[in-house]
């Protein structure tokens, strides 16, 4: 993966070069098209970012909000949180490309935003049907890689399942509490210790980030460097134009890894509360689900009457 990905950037980075050396070199006054699709880039790449970065300063009420949303049905969920805020995130860069009159931008925010309302619509239906899998199918085990959302959604599970219950609990409705009560447990232990794991270790769990972004600043470098090269060999502009890949580059870079920080930082307090919160919410099942194995107390009985 890492050799298909290295040859990969290559290409992203010397085609726009290759072919900008047989291009008309561009009128005075005339902006590049490899310039336009640059910038463009490079104005997309700050929409992660700024988006990672205000997640991190409201975290607390993010999370806060997140956690009433995740003990709803996906249905819900999707319709009320997810999808109004999928359809604004990826209409953002559109109503900046319409402003600007920009037809770059505009072909470039659409087709972004086709495809991101298809991942995301392909999510919502798998999370809908994940959850009527897992309400036929209760109790049941824990998915290798766990978000906030999966626990908090075992927890409401199993909280309307104890309070649904009434004494005395057959063995099976017991052993089936038993289980997702350790599972549950041993999910919050799991993201606990997720969480202490350093950036490097943490982005290899998510080696398409790093392909996704190494082949954007790749295409983004490449652009810019094909932007130069017309005017450069018709000696219409000067040497500084040369620094202009090379700006690309470092924003880009930087844009890129300020992202994946922001992210981690955030992953990690967000599963070293979600661990405290789940963990706190198992103790207080248990000791219902105790409640509820008791025996009653003895009935006073009545006095006799004469």
């Amino acid at each position: 993966m890492a050799v298909l990905t290295t040859v990969l950037a290559v290409l992203l980075l010397a085609a726009p070069s290759v072919l900008a050396l047989t291009a008309v070199p561009p009128t005075p006054g005339e902006v590049p098209v490899a310039f336009q699709l640059a910038g463009w880039s490079l104005l997309l790449m700050c929409a992660p970012f700024l988006a990672t970065a205000a997640v991190g300063a409201f975290r607390s009420s993010i999370n806060s909000a997140e956690r009433d949303l995740h003990g709803v049905s996906a249905s819900k969920y999707n319709t009320r949180a997810a999808m109004p805020l999928t359809a604004a995130a990826l209409a953002s860069p559109l109503v900046i490309a319409v402003s600007l009159d920009s037809g770059f931008g505009i072909l470039i925010s659409v087709l972004i935003a086709s495809l991101g309302f298809i991942y995301a619509a392909r999510k919502m239906i798998r999370s809908e049907k994940n959850e009527d899998k897992l309400r036929e199918n209760w109790s049941y085990r824990l998915p290798t890689l766990l978000y906030p959302a999966v626990l908090r959604q075992g927890v409401a599970l199993l909280d309307g399942r104890l309070k649904r219950w009434s004494r005395p609990l057959s063995k099976e409705q017991r052993e089936r509490a038993l289980w997702m009560l350790n599972a549950l447990d041993e999910g919050a232990e799991k993201i606990r210790k997720a969480a202490e794991r350093g950036r490097w270790r943490w982005l290899t769990d998510r080696p398409w980030w790093i392909i996704a972004y190494t082949l954007w600043v790749a295409i983004t470098v490449g652009l810019a460097a094909a932007a130069v090269v017309p005017p450069l060999r018709t000696g219409q502009a000067s040497w500084h134009a040369s620094l202009l890949p090379v700006f690309a580059l470092l924003v880009g870079g930087a844009l890129s890894w300020g992202t994946m920080d922001f992210v981690y930082r955030q992953h990690r307090w967000q599963s070293r509360a979600v661990a405290a919160e789940v963990t706190e919410n198992v103790r207080e099942l248990r000791q219902h689900l105790d409640d509820l194995v008791a025996p009653q107390g003895p009935v006073s009985a009545r006095p006799a009457v004469r």
